[in-house]
């Protein structure tokens, strides 16, 4: 039995951990740009009432698809109840993060 396999039924194993790890850094300091990229599409596409709120909900939600579509590929199964927790709290502590890039991207932008 591989390491990863003795760690599967309690938590990440610890590479997967590491590769979100260091994609949320990439990502986080990259927001404001990736909102611009995105930001007329989504503006088009959604009814929203609250920038902030439906952005920072749209890159958390994307990051939870997007890594427990990326477990699935590199394991071969879908992640259990804890290892969704633990996706969910690695991305959750980079909240503050999140909520700063969507604010620079707002303010400069001067979008309410």
């Amino acid at each position: 039995m591989k390491n990863w396999e003795k760690n599967l039924s309690c938590s990440l194993p610890e590479e997967f951990l590491q590769r979100l790890e260091k994609d949320l850094n990439t990502m986080t300091e990259g927001i404001p740009d990736i909102i611009e990229a995105h930001y007329e599409f989504l503006k088009k596409s959604w009814n929203y009432s609250n920038a902030y709120e439906f952005l920072v909900g749209m890159i958390v939600g994307n990051c939870q698809l997007s890594y427990i579509q990326a477990f699935n590929h590199q394991f071969g199964k879908m992640p259990n109840s804890k290892q969704l927790e633990d996706i969910h709290n690695t991305i959750s502590r980079r909240k503050i993060q999140i909520e700063q890039g969507v604010s620079a991207f707002l303010e400069e932008n001067n979008i309410k």
